[in-house]
């Protein structure tokens, strides 16, 4: 059924067509009716379409006065204005504008609009709008930008549906990020939508009824009940998988708290995981007996925790993995060691010259073969896999201490008269440090894997990155999806943590498989459970659902983030469900 809009459209053509004779006519047949608004893939099936027609009716009592003007084709070129090339926005209906993504032609990491129109959110609780996002596999992350006054607020926001209108909520509690000097709530004068791309095939984005957020509802005890038998129901419907690769990562040293490492492993191997990723080691700190790291005092008094975690998986038949931080010494890392490595000028330096004396450089080669050596000893104890993290600079800002000019001059023959402003304001040399901090982190990989390939054959290598492979290089230093294609690493298990919902986590994932599509190196995507902000009683049905993405992707594994008292009561709801 057409709207209402598109009805009153159709009535004009029908009078222009009586009005303005043959020649009107022959124009309307070559151009097309102005009223029919259609998406922007002609292969929608017929029912996307009539889903992405029926818009939702606004609330008129929280609906954004602003807003409601939003009904004609002028409106919106003049209210909705594209950023960075994206498409234009059309009117869907009044209330309501579709946002194409021309991802096949777009240069720019994102697409982006501002919806230029005051709003006053000072006594709100914050925004709220219907969205409908398309194909969630083109991208890897959404955005919305406060303006108000000089500056701007920032926070993420992840669609809950795909391909399906469905309310958004942005509390202002969750924006905290801001860029430049913001005024007050009050002074917003325009609203920014990004979404950030993952994928090369055009796809549409639409926003209808932007409004003020209504407080959270509160569900009685019945509701939440109910919920709670069809999230129940739902789980034991879904079918498991052979031949899965299921990891945990562990962040304790002891492995759950209370319990013994051979009490947390069978609790794993009891429902339905494979294997543990378990935090053993820091730069600055060995929870074992070690030759190459400092080792923690707790072990003269507790014992060898790798020994423990080892002899835990092999009776049980669990895969132990043990999680290595590379650089960063580490919370135990004493004050000692942190003065000897400092003044040895062995860590960090900050652009602005500030020492960081808890992270290592990673371009000091006493460092780079400290690091290889820890990981060859833990390769030679008999686990199953080392695992790399922390594998990147802390940001851009880092390192920037006089080993590091000295040795970027010696490589690219430079002579830096203006260090460090050098590297970010002349163009040229800004590249060659770009490659240089890239070459510093792979270095590491590369030579872990060379070492540990030939002194422990076998022992699988593997590292939890950052979620984009495109922005990583240049931010951090960390070019995994290179790593994979050179088949340094055995598995990659990319930190998907900070998604709101398991369809963004979805478009993610997507968006990392097609960046690995020349590498056979398997991508394991990371579930963050324990990162995420929503209500608990959810945790299960959203492990289960990002399962699910993993699957539908086609890949043969995944890895929990992480084994505390947060995963205690999903794990046996995953065993009934996904993980039987």
């Amino acid at each position: 059924m057409e709207s209402a809009f598109e009805q009153d459209g159709c009535a004009r053509k029908k009078w222009w067509l009586w009005g303005g004779g043959a020649l009107v006519l022959v124009l309307l047949i070559i151009v097309g009716c102005p009223c029919k608004r259609t998406p922007p893939h002609p292969a929608m099936r017929p029912e996307t379409v009539a889903a992405y027609k029926a818009v939702p009716i606004a609330d008129a009592q929280r609906e954004i006065a602003a807003w409601r003007t939003v009904a004609t084709d002028t409106a919106v070129a003049k209210t909705v204005v594209a950023r960075d090339n994206s498409g234009a926005a059309r009117l869907l209906v009044p209330g309501a504008v579709e946002l194409p993504c021309v991802f096949s032609k777009m240069r720019s990491d994102r697409a982006c609009w501002d919806l230029v129109l005051p709003v006053n959110l000072a006594e709100a609780d914050g925004l709220a709008f219907d969205f409908w996002c398309g194909d969630v596999t083109q991208f890897t992350g959404f955005s919305i930008y406060f303006k108000c006054g000089t500056g701007w607020r920032h926070t993420e926001f992840s669609p809950l549906k795909e391909r399906e209108w469905h309310r958004v909520t942005i509390p202002k509690a969750r924006v905290r990020t801001q860029e430049g000097k913001p005024t007050g709530w009050e002074t917003v004068s325009a609203i920014r939508l990004c979404g950030w791309r993952g994928g090369t095939n055009d796809t549409e984005l639409a926003v209808a009824n932007l409004s003020f957020a209504a407080p959270p509802k509160t569900n009685t005890v019945e509701e939440l009940a109910a919920e709670e038998r069809q999230n129940l129901a739902w789980l034991k419907r879904l079918p498991t998988k052979k031949g899965e690769w299921r990891g945990f990562w562990c962040h304790a040293y002891y492995g759950l708290s209370g319990k013994s490492w051979a009490e947390t492993i069978g609790l794993l191997k009891t429902n339905g995981f494979t294997a543990v990723v378990a935090n053993l080691a820091w730069a600055g700190t060995a929870f074992y007996q070690s030759d190459v790291l400092p080792v923690a005092p707790q072990v003269a008094t507790r014992g060898d925790q790798l020994a423990a975690c080892l002899a835990a998986c092999r009776a049980q038949g669990v895969e132990c993995h043990v999680w290595n931080v590379c650089w960063n010494l580490g919370h135990h890392a004493t004050k000692g060691l942190q003065d000897k490595l400092t003044k040895a000028k062995r860590t960090q330096v900050c652009f602005d010259g500030t020492v960081r004396s808890g992270w290592l450089c990673p371009s000091h080669p006493d460092n780079l073969a400290y690091e290889i050596r820890s990981f060859v000893e833990l390769a030679k104890r008999g686990v199953d896999g080392v695992h790399l993290d922390y594998i990147r600079y802390p940001d851009e800002s880092h390192c920037f201490c006089a080993g590091c000019k000295s040795r970027f001059e010696s490589k690219y023959g430079l002579s830096l008269t203006n260090w460090p402003a050098q590297v970010r304001q002349d163009t040229d040399v800004k590249a060659l440090w770009r490659e240089f901090r890239i070459t510093n982190i792979t270095a590491l990989v590369r030579g872990v894997s060379t070492h540990v390939r030939r002194e422990a054959p076998g022992v699988k290598i593997s590292a939890a990155v950052f979620q984009n492979p495109e922005t990583n290089p240049g931010a951090i230093g960390q070019d995994w999806a290179d790593w994979c294609r050179k088949g340094y690493l055995d598995f990659v298990c990319p930190m998907d943590y900070n998604y709101d919902s398991a369809v963004a986590f979805k478009g993610v994932v997507f968006s990392q498989k097609r960046h690995l599509a020349e590498a056979t190196v398997p991508l394991r995507p990371g579930i963050g459970l324990s990162c995420w902000k929503d209500d608990r009683r959810h945790d299960a049905r959203r492990v289960a659902e990002e399962i699910l993405a993993v699957r539908e992707a086609g890949l043969d594994g995944f890895c929990v983030f992480n084994l505390d008292a947060r995963a205690i009561p999903v794990l046996p709801l995953l065993h009934i469900g996904p993980l039987k």
